[in-house]
């Protein structure tokens, strides 16, 4: 859970105004990026949004740098920088990959990490306390038989607790008949795999957000709200290949949510758990609904004890924020594995896309659900009406204080400047430039554009 020593700890590290503290950090490469407070901090966020993870951390700090930043990933150059150079001048840009995949860049995964914790704490922690959070966990039907491998025990469980975990795992029997370990690679994997719809599985992953938009607009009609659902969430792969999202949603406090407890002892919304339930939608004439894995836990409402009311919400935004920087795409491990996810990135591949030539399906398309198994969609995903504050304001508040001067200038100036470029699919939205005066910003302005 969350440590407010640790909080204290990043709190008193000197920025990087310190002149001392800039040497130490030495290049562009070892430069963070959101060590300065005007650089990183949320245009609606304040010290009372407390800190979820190291990044955002920094975040809500008054300033930060040296281990704590070096432990974020922000300290480090991105891994994977694109060189431009103008054909004219000669004049060389490095781009940041500005992936959010941790196994791509750690540096840029951190910046994005960072940015979505801001997002999502904005929409929880600095709107009105009376508001209602419910945590939306939303999974995909069965198309067939998979093994079934349990989890690790968490490391923060009692003596008692972790028996009875790896107990109760232990007589966990798979569907095949086998006691799998945990990490076992056979999770996820189809039993059957000529009988599993790998077809079916790829084109629910396509129609995933057309139906994330129908339930939300079915919550709103069926809760009586006079807006649009606020909403913001993340989305993950399950082992099988299938999307999962995680979503907080925010509700007035007047809702008629239909409180119960389950068996572990979660409050939980039964009206929003059967609004979500009859939610669908029909693409290419079949209709797609969400699995029977629904839950809409309630994480905070104004009944709640506020110091608990606090840890809840902080530690179910973690585990949201967490998934923002797993790989979307699964990784095989040879064997069956191998042949399972080689079956699902061919059905990915021949799934139905808009941007396929006249709608059929072509092999030539570049669209990325054509790659991701059919999913094409965002890793975070909010609603307007969730916060003011959205990706593109923290990337250009970070280029503007750059802009401006923001960092004590060393024996070489570096300018950030922020532009986008669309590249077929891919946008690049942060430019690294090196200079000696402050002139060349107008001039790699005019050039990117």
């Amino acid at each position: 859970m969350y440590d407010q020593s640790s909080e204290t700890a990043v709190s008193s590290i000197p920025t990087t105004d310190d002149p001392a503290l800039g040497a130490e950090l030495g290049s562009v490469g070892d430069r963070p990026e959101a060590a300065c407070p005007e650089a990183a901090r949320p245009a609606t966020g304040g010290r009372e949004a407390a800190p979820l993870d190291p990044v955002s951390k920094l975040y809500a700090s008054d300033g930060g740098a040296g281990e704590a930043l070096k432990a974020a990933g922000v300290t480090l150059p991105c891994e994977r920088p694109l060189m431009m150079v103008d054909r004219l001048s000669g004049e060389s840009v490095l781009v940041r990959c500005g992936s959010r995949r941790l196994a791509d860049c750690v540096s840029c995964s951190a910046l994005y990490s960072g940015d979505a914790s801001a997002i999502l704490r904005a929409g929880v922690l600095d709107v009105d306390p009376s508001s209602t959070v419910v945590m939306l966990t939303l999974t995909a039907p069965s198309f067939g038989a998979v093994h079934r491998v349990p989890r690790n025990a968490s490391p923060r469980l009692t003596t008692s607790a972790r028996n009875a975990w790896e107990q109760r795992a232990g007589r966990a029997l798979c569907r095949c008949g086998v006691k799998h370990e945990p990490g076992d690679r056979l999770a996820g994997v189809a039993i059957d795999p000529d009988s599993y719809d790998y077809d079916a599985q790829a084109e629910w992953n396509a129609a995933f957000g057309r139906l994330w938009n129908r339930t939300a607009t079915r919550l709103t009609r069926d809760l009586g709200l006079a807006e649009r659902l606020p909403y913001a969430g993340t989305t993950e792969w399950q082992a099988r290949g299938a999307v999962h999202a995680h979503m907080l949603v925010r509700l007035p406090a007047w809702v008629q949510l239909g409180l119960f407890k389950d068996s572990v002892g979660r409050l939980r919304s039964s009206q929003i758990e059967d609004s979500v339930q009859s939610a669908g939608t029909t693409v290419a004439g079949r209709c797609f609904r969400w699995g029977s894995a629904v839950v809409a836990e309630i994480i905070s409402a104004p009944g709640m004890d506020a110091g608990r009311h606090a840890k809840r919400t902080i530690g179910y935004l973690r585990k949201a924020l967490a998934y923002t920087v797993k790989d979307l795409n699964v990784e095989p491990d040879g064997g069956r594995s191998h042949r399972h996810f080689a079956r699902c990135r061919v059905a990915g591949r021949n799934v139905r896309c808009p941007s396929c030539a006249g709608g059929l399906r072509s092999i030539s398309c570049r669209s990325p659900r054509h790659r991701s198994f059919g999913y094409a969609g965002h890793a975070v995903r909010k609603s307007r009406s969730w916060c003011e504050l959205t990706f593109r304001a923290l990337r250009e508040k970070r280029a503007a204080w750059h802009a401006e001067g923001g960092e004590t200038p060393g024996p070489r100036d570096w300018v950030l400047v922020k532009r986008t470029v669309n590249y077929q699919v891919q946008s690049i939205v942060d430019r690294l430039t090196e200079s000696r005066g402050r002139s060349i910003l107008d001039t790699c302005q005019a050039k990117l554009v």
